[in-house]
């Protein structure tokens, strides 16, 4: 059995974002409850985005770690975090970025029909 991109969003994705805008505000000055506060998850949650034990599964691109930064600078601000969530998987869907953590996730996977004819 596949495991659909859908799946590799929520479990490999959104969590490794969540790590990246957690450390990012973290190194802005904020404490673990404002993050936590600001993302709308626990600040269990966010202890473990920072010290790795979360969302540690993939790492991203620079291009795509620079896109992630300035979207956690933008909650800084005041920016809404499922939006900026939702732009990030846009683009790594649209750059082909899930299809190769897909297919780095899953070896047996040929063509899951979302990337390649």
């Amino acid at each position: 059995m596949h495991i659909l991109p859908q799946e590799i969003e929520v479990w490999y994705i959104i969590p490794a974002i969540r790590r990246e805008f957690a450390r990012e505000m973290k190194k802005q000055g904020m404490s673990q409850s404002q993050i936590a506060r600001r993302l709308n998850i626990s600040r269990a949650a966010i202890s473990q985005y920072i010290s790795g034990k979360r969302g540690n599964d993939i790492r991203f691109r620079p291009v795509m770690m620079r896109k992630v930064r300035k979207a956690a600078l933008g909650l800084l601000k005041d920016g809404c975090p499922i939006r900026e969530i939702q732009l990030l998987c846009t683009y790594l869907k649209d750059k082909g970025h899930l299809c190769r953590v897909h297919q780095e996730l899953d070896k047996d996977l040929r063509c899951c029909g979302v990337c390649c004819p």
